[in-house]
């Protein structure tokens, strides 16, 4: 956890970066792809972490995992977004 600094990030996201957002990595539920997009990304003294904005994702995938019961690959089509 990062504490004492204050920070505010301005990001803009371009096709050519690999994005992976990781649920749960030990079971391997991640979103993986790439996409375009701009993100602000604040901390503050306390450890507390925001980030905002829009993603769009041109390709990907999801694997879904609930335990080790269900695995499920997903193919992400382009236009969506988080």
């Amino acid at each position: 956890q990062l504490e004492g600094v204050n920070l505010h990030i301005n990001l803009e996201i371009t096709p050519d970066a690999w994005a992976e957002i990781k649920f749960n990595g030990k079971q391997g539920d991640i979103i993986q792809g790439k996409g375009k997009g701009n993100l602000v990304i604040q901390s503050d003294i306390k450890g507390s972490l925001h980030m905002s904005g829009n993603y769009e994702l041109l390709e990907g995938n999801y694997n879904f995992s609930v335990y080790d019961v269900v695995r499920k690959k997903f193919k992400i089509l382009p236009g969506s977004t988080i």
